[in-house]
C-alpha cells in the first residue's frame, strides 16, 4: 500500500543514473494530496515510511517496507483516533496487535494472521474486567466458550458471548494460564457451574 501503478503523483528526492528513485524521497499523490516519504533503492520502497492519508478510514501509517511492502513494525492511526501497533507481513497485519483508544488507552491485545485476527484476544473493558477467548472466522469474539475476567483477575464468567458481549454464561475460578505463539496469555479456568447469568441492559423504566 499504495500501488504506486495505480496511482497519479509527484516525487521529490534522489534518483539514480536511470533516474528511478533512490535514497530519501517525497511522493504527493494528485487525487487527494496523501503525502509518503521513506527509502527507495532504484525505484523499490525498502526502510522505514511514514504515510499522511485520508484514504480508507486512515490518517497516518509508520511502517518498515521491503520489495515495496509493509514488513516489520507498523503503526497506523485511523480517522476516529483510534490506532494499532503491531507487525506487517507482505503488506498486511501478521503477529501481535495492540489496538488503543483515541486516548490512548488499550482497548485490545491479539495475533492476527494474513490480515485477520486469529486465536486468543483480550478486550480491555473500560471500567474494569476484560473480555477474552478465541475469535470465530470473521475475527469477533463470539461462541460459547468466552470469558468476562473480573477486575480481580480471578473471578470469571464463561458461556455465549457475541461480538464481546455477553448473552449467558456460568460463574468460574482462573486456575493459571498458557502462552500461545509465545506472547499471548491464554487464562485456564474452572468448568463453570451454577445458575445462568443473562445480559441485561439498564433503561429509565428497567434497572438490573
Amino acid at each position: 500500500y499504495p500501488d504506486m501503478k495505480k496511482e497519479k503523483f509527484t516525487f521529490k528526492g534522489g534518483r539514480d543514473r536511470e533516474r528511478r528513485f533512490h535514497g530519501r524521497g517525497t511522493v504527493e499523490f494528485d487525487d487527494d494530496g496523501s503525502y509518503m516519504t521513506g527509502m527507495w533503492q532504484h525505484d523499490v520502497r525498502h526502510g522505514n515510511f511514514k504515510i499522511e492519508t485520508s484514504r480508507n478510514g486512515v490518517c497516518f501509517i509508520d511502517s518498515e517496507y521491503c520489495d515495496n511492502k509493509m514488513n516489520g513494525k507498523t503503526t497506523i492511526k485511523f480517522l476516529d483516533e483510534t490506532w494499532l501497533e503491531g507487525f506487517t507481513k507482505d503488506g498486511v497485519l501478521h503477529g501481535f496487535s495492540r489496538h488503543f483508544d483515541g486516548k490512548n488507552r488499550l482497548t485490545y491485545i491479539g495475533m492476527y494472521r494474513n490480515g485477520k485476527p486469529f486465536g486468543t484476544w483480550w478486550k480491555i473493558i473500560r471500567g474494569g474486567g476484560c473480555v477474552v477467548g478465541r475469535v470465530d472466522e470473521d475475527g469477533k469474539l463470539s461462541g460459547t466458550t468466552i470469558a468476562y475476567l473480573y477486575p480481580d483477575f480471578k473471578s470469571a464468567l464463561i458461556g455465549t458471548f457475541k461480538d464481546g458481549e455477553m448473552v449467558f454464561s456460568q460463574a468460574a475460578q482462573l486456575t493459571g494460564h498458557t502462552t500461545e505463539n509465545s506472547c499471548i496469555k491464554r487464562p485456564v479456568f474452572t468448568e463453570p457451574d451454577g445458575r445462568l447469568y443473562q445480559r441485561e441492559i439498564s433503561t429509565h423504566e428497567f434497572v438490573t
